[in-house]
């Protein structure tokens, strides 16, 4: 008996193509300063760029990027490589920050397991949740905004 269910081709393809387009952001990223989430007009910047994505990128884009799957692949891959560099370095500036950015994420995969059950209950309670959550992500470890630190 087979277990496993088929994934899509183009599920795979989309999450590989995140993967890579993630792996590729890290040098731009990592030059990027930090703001200890200070200045408002880039969180400003980062709500327009947000609603702007949600307008353009096509609804069976969005399907696939904003799922528990998406969340996952921007809520792990990066801040993981990031920490990682983190701790391998003498100050603790940055091992503070990751440590805050991961304290906050799993505040965040709690209330989605939450969200998740109200869904059961009322299956349009949670529509955009998965949309919340990813730009949220984001939001927590991206340098200009530094969400993490205001948390």
């Amino acid at each position: 008996r087979n277990i496993m269910r088929a994934i899509d081709s183009d599920k795979i393809i989309i999450y590989v193509l995140s993967v890579l387009l993630l792996v590729a952001s890290v040098p731009f990223l990592s030059k990027l300063p930090r703001s200890r989430g200070k200045n408002v007009v880039f969180h400003l910047g980062y709500i327009t760029a947000a609603v702007t994505i949600l307008i353009v990128l096509p609804e069976s884009i969005q399907t696939e990027i904003f799922s528990p799957g998406g969340v996952v692949v921007i809520g792990t891959l990066l801040p993981v490589y990031e920490s990682i560099q983190a701790i391998c370095t003498p100050g603790e500036t940055d091992d503070k920050m990751w440590l805050q950015f991961w304290i906050a994420s799993g505040m965040l995969s709690y209330t989605t397991e939450f969200v998740d059950e109200i869904r059961e209950y009322f299956p349009r309670g949670g529509d955009h949740w998965y949309e919340f959550e990813f730009f949220l992500t984001v939001w927590l470890m991206f340098p200009l905004t530094d969400g993490a630190t205001l948390i």
